[in-house]
């Protein structure tokens, strides 16, 4: 399949747009939940199948921001994240002709990734229903051979890719009244950095607060400081490391 594929490119310059009549590039989205146990999955309108999310790549060559891109569109998922950075699979097979549109291959990427099960799904008009499908119960769905492959490559998912590691979180927090005197927010960040959350982006605001983007590694559970919980513990001492002279000790 995979010279099949490299073939197809090498043939077709223009591959990754729909218009190419004898077929198209197209990307996939195998998301499973944290207990790698069941996989999301809609009911494709057009085909009346259940599937992994996924769609057309229109011109963009960079295949993986596509599957994160039809992913979030399909699912209205926020917490979506790669667990790896790579290719996880690769497929073609044939869409069948549907009123004036011909008969086509998708040459399908695919990548995992993981999403929190309990956040609300959000269909879009190409799917009659989303669902977390547990592994064991897939032929029950109807699934075919491509998703069962998916399915069984699972239990081979370890970790994160280092590239795409973390999950990133915007939220607002009071800052110390300490650090809006000399106007920095040196105490707020230490506070945040002593809880183990790494400061991606900032943004001071006029009104007393900070809006952060943080990072955390995934595989760890402190849950997002909220603000409230912040303000108490803003007071509390930090211990910070004692300063380097240069010296030798």
């Amino acid at each position: 399949m995979r010279d099949r594929f490299v073939a197809f490119l090498v043939e077709h310059r223009d591959a990754f747009e729909r218009a190419c009549v004898p077929g198209h590039v197209t990307a996939s989205a195998w998301i499973v939940d944290a207990g790698r146990t069941r996989a999301l999955l809609t009911h494709h309108r057009k085909l009346g199948k259940w599937l992994q999310l996924g769609g057309h790549v229109d011109g963009d060559r960079d295949v993986r921001r596509s599957a994160l891109r039809e992913a979030t569109e399909e699912s209205g998922l926020r917490s979506l994240r790669f667990v790896d950075g790579t290719m996880y699979d690769i497929d073609v097979h044939l869409i069948p002709a549907r009123g004036a549109e011909p008969a086509h291959e998708h040459f399908d990427v695919r990548f995992a990734l993981e999403a929190d099960a309990a956040e609300p799904l959000v269909a879009s008009d190409e799917s009659h229903e989303l669902a977390w499908v547990p592994l064991d119960v897939l032929v029950d769905y109807g699934a075919d051979e491509s998703v069962l492959r998916l399915a069984r490559k699972t239990a081979g998912l370890v970790g994160y890719s280092a590239a795409v590691r973390g999950r990133f979180e915007f939220n607002l927090y009071p800052i110390t009244a300490e650090d809006a005197a000399c106007g920095s927010v040196d105490k707020t960040l230490a506070l945040l950095g002593a809880q183990g959350w790494e400061i991606r982006a900032m943004t001071t605001l006029p009104v007393g607060s900070v809006l952060l983007a943080l990072q955390r590694p995934l595989d760890e559970e402190t849950p997002l400081p909220d603000a409230t919980t912040l303000s108490a513990t803003l007071s509390e001492p930090l211990t910070a490391p004692a300063p380097d002279d240069g010296r030798d000790r």
